[in-house]
């Protein structure tokens, strides 16, 4: 039986998934349904880490991730922007085309808020909580690389040039920096750590590039308009979008396709309390979900001068957390701890979150469940 959370804008699709998962992840599981077409489940799991000990459950953040990640997939079909999205299965289960992987995560920075790569590779140039100048893009390469020292670096930056375009070495392959010291490395090999550390030959990597390369542009213009409209749908709640990641995979006509789920595990929002505007101060309420800020930021950008808190991805909010128990034993205490931690995270992030878009855009809601 499919969960529901009172008050949103779901209808109850109970249908049960009969077949065994093609692939898990950590926090979803995939099914499938018919030629060309997947059932991604998103899982109650919240993860701090590639370590089990930094795990927790928390039931209904699945279905908060499933229905925030629809909805803005919609809104972005609505920008032009090419999505995997299919319809709705159930509560926690959505309906997704079946691509093939490019093995990047694509960047935007939007503020500089606390615990992002960009900070500690840049420390002190631009204040936490501020507003950079032109929003920031970059991408990574989601596999790992072993260096010649046999120090295992994940999730390394690629080097790109004003076009977006990959740099290689004078071996061919992508020059990449440490992603979080931006130090550039020299390695060995290259790794899929989410495949038993499962190797990766020069050709592979050699022909990922050339896809990238091949699609830089579109990458770009694909990213900035995920941010724009991210922008628009959390600013309209009270939060203003800080930064996010997406993945893009490709269709069987080659076409570059927005894929795996955009909801609060990838994207950081900055819940505002106070801005100064004109030098007028607007006081919002701690969580100010129901305050629309969209005629305010549009009138005035420049001038949102003061913000005094920000939430970090649920992701986030959880590491925050279960990390003030880092070292201590793994036993049954901690994963009490852990679970616990994990249903916090949903209660403040997940849900007010989820219930805020329900109630801002029901007409988009209702468009995405008839759709399925």
């Amino acid at each position: 039986m499919s969960l529901s959370i009172s008050n949103l804008d779901w209808v109850e699709y109970n249908e049960e998934l009969r077949t065994n998962a093609v692939d898990s992840w950590k926090t979803k599981d995939v099914f499938p349904r018919w030629s060309g077409v997947l059932a991604l489940r998103h899982n109650w799991v919240i993860t701090a880490g590639d370590d089990p000990e930094f795990t927790g459950i928390s039931p209904e953040k699945w279905v908060t991730s499933a229905y925030s990640s629809a909805l803005l997939f919609k809104r972005l079909e609505a920008a032009w922007v090419k999505t995997s999205h299919r319809g709705v299965l159930n509560t926690n289960t959505t309906l997704e085309e079946s691509l093939d992987m490019l093995p990047f995560e694509v960047i935007w920075r939007k503020y500089n808020v606390k615990w992002n790569s960009w900070e500690k590779r840049n420390p002190g140039i631009v204040d936490i909580w501020a507003r950079y100048d032109e929003v920031k893009y970059e991408a990574c390469l989601k596999w790992s690389v072993v260096c010649e020292n046999a120090e295992i670096v994940h999730d390394p930056f690629l080097v790109l040039d004003d076009s977006f375009q990959p740099l290689l070495n004078e071996k061919g392959l992508p020059r990449l920096m440490h992603s979080k010291e931006w130090r550039e490395l020299t390695y060995s090999s290259v790794i899929k750590p989410n495949k038993a550390n499962e190797s990766v030959s020069d050709e592979e990597l050699v022909w990922a590039m050339e896809q990238f390369a091949a699609y830089a542009s579109e990458i770009r213009w694909i990213t900035q308009k995920v941010q724009e409209v991210t922008w628009e749908t959390y600013a309209s709640i009270g939060r203003l979008n800080a930064d996010g990641k997406i993945e893009l995979w490709l269709n069987a006509e080659k076409e570059l396709i927005l894929w795996d789920e955009l909801e609060l595990d990838a994207l950081r929002n900055m819940n505002l309390q106070t801005v100064l505007v004109d030098g007028r101060k607007y006081q919002f309420e701690t969580d100010a979900l129901w305050q629309d800020l969209w005629d305010l930021l549009s009138t005035s950008p420049e001038q949102v001068s003061m913000i005094l808190q920000a939430w970090h991805s649920g992701k986030q909010y959880y590491r925050d957390i279960v990390m003030t128990r880092d070292g201590t034993p793994f036993d049954e205490e901690r994963k009490t701890f852990n679970n616990q931690a994990a249903v916090e995270t949903t209660n403040v992030i997940y849900i007010p979150t989820a219930l805020a878009l329900s109630e801002r855009f029901s007409s988009d809601v209702w468009y995405l469940l008839k759709a399925v």
